[in-house]
């Protein structure tokens, strides 16, 4: 068995060495979009590799896009060994936000998923598609691929009633929690580094019953508003699955992920700071979170505020009166910054598909084809079958059979492969090959020692001449 499965495996060598292909590999770029799922903000972006970027934000879960026009023409004899689809982008939460990519199996008639990996910085990755199917040339002609952006945090990354972000009301900045806030008419101070300070819309609110896990954040810094400095400092608390963005990594991560000694980005009046973390604390509470939304352009924008307990605000009102939250001179305001909302970014979704094109079938096939010489394809057989019988020294019967058995089926092709090119063989051809297997099938199963190899070879060789020189 163990010989059986040698000889085998030199032949399949051989055939691979002999058998010539022109190999091609294209990479091709979508021309046009469709939206499947609306969310996907400037799709066409996703055309080039040029730093224009299509993005989804977390106010849009299960936004999708589909993209087609790629533009292939692969030849109809093509085989096709490798598919992959390549996307350039990142992601702004790793641990929240998922992109599929998808690419259509025209002749199943189905699409295949798989998901990407999530990059802090854009980074072009290609995902492979070659064994998911059985790809043909009229597939990928038409292929189309497509984008799903999911947002799978729970809760969505809320707030406790108690925080309070700086809003704009047309007249005033003013201290305000979600349920003091009324959507599409007040707007939050926003800021971030390309576009400065902005006024955010806020456009839906959504309300969360349950129970969360909450980040208190303790800060090295006290509460000041209009002078006056109060002692508190716990300056924030959020659901742990919230963005926070981190200036040393220039990057967000999650409230649960901070360690003390982070420091945040603070707003003092419109000053920005760095504020270190001296305490971090999780509690478990049972209630309501809020998550605040805003329209997808604000999504790569600061928003800020502060926590205050009930308590706290009572002690505003005792200095301040009912007026407390007006913010008639901001600089004596510091809050802390948060995000807007989580973002997927993508620059390019390229396809690269790599095939080959048979210059020809298998070893004695190809001799045949491309000279017409029968006594070379003999030559190669008889060169082929001396080269493995002589290494092994056939001298054990059992090892003897189990050869004769792979010469006996390695015949049968080399007569077939024959028998379909020369066209003068005729019906006599089939005759000799039903009498050469036979004959074969015989000396395979034999167990007479000394028989000599060369017999086989003889009756391959002497037989087929004799026969194909016959006319029909």
């Amino acid at each position: 068995m163990r010989a059986t499965a040698r000889i085998s495996l030199i032949f399949l060598a051989f055939l691979l060495i002999n058998f010539s292909f022109a190999q091609t590999t294209e990479t091709k770029s979508p021309s046009s979009t469709t939206t499947i799922v609306s969310g996907w903000q400037y799709p066409e972006r996703a055309y080039s590799s040029d730093n224009s970027r299509t993005y989804a934000t977390s106010s849009y879960d299960g936004a999708e896009q589909e993209y087609s026009g790629y533009g292939f023409n692969i030849p109809s004899d093509a085989v096709i060994t490798e598919v992959l689809v390549g996307v350039e982008g990142y992601t702004s939460d790793s641990s929240s936000e998922t992109l599929y990519v998808k690419l259509y199996y025209a002749s199943g008639g189905y699409w295949i998923t798989k998901t990407a990996i999530d990059y802090s910085s854009e980074t072009l990755r290609w995902y492979n598609f070659t064994s998911s199917a059985d790809w043909t040339p009229s597939d990928i002609n038409n292929l189309k691929t497509r984008i799903k952006y999911d947002y799978s945090s729970s809760g969505g990354g809320c707030y406790p009633r108690i925080f309070y972000i700086v809003t704009w009301n047309g007249t005033h900045f003013l201290l305000k929690n979600p349920t003091e806030i009324e959507v599409n008419k007040d707007m939050a101070l926003c800021w971030n580094s390309s576009q400065g300070w902005q006024l955010c819309p806020i456009t839906q609110i959504n309300v969360h019953n349950g129970t969360w896990n909450l980040t208190i954040i303790t800060l090295n810094l006290t509460f000041t508003l209009r002078g006056r400095t109060f002692e508190w400092k716990d300056y924030i608390i959020l659901t742990d699955n919230h963005p926070v963005y981190l200036p040393r990594l220039r990057r967000r991560i999650l409230a649960r992920e901070l360690k003390v000694g982070d420091e945040l980005l603070g707003f003092l009046g419109k000053s920005i700071i760095k504020a270190e973390i001296i305490k971090i604390s999780q509690v478990e509470w049972n209630g309501t979170v809020y998550d605040i939304r805003f329209p997808s352009e604000y999504s790569t924008f600061h928003y800020y505020g502060i926590t205050l307990t009930d308590a706290q605000v009572e002690k505003l009102k005792e200095y301040f009166g009912e007026d407390w939250r007006v913010l008639n001179r901001l600089n004596d305001f510091f809050g802390i910054g948060t995000i807007v909302k989580l973002t997927y970014y993508v620059d390019w979704l390229p396809v690269k598909v790599t095939y080959e094109i048979p210059s020809g079938g298998n070893w004695y096939n190809q001799t045949i084809t491309e000279s017409f010489s029968l006594s070379s394809a003999f030559s190669k057989l008889g060169s082929y079958f001396r080269g493995i019988s002589e290494p092994l020294g056939v001298v054990d019967v059992s090892l003897r059979s189990a050869f004769y058995k792979v010469v006996v089926v390695e015949t049968i092709a080399f007569l077939e492969g024959i028998q379909s090119l020369i066209a003068q063989a005729g019906q006599h051809f089939f005759v000799a090959v039903t009498e050469i297997i036979n004959f074969f099938e015989g000396v395979a199963s034999s167990s007479k020692e000394g028989l000599p190899i060369i017999v086989l070879f003889v009756a391959i060789l002497g037989g087929v001449i004799i026969l194909l020189s016959r006319k029909k």
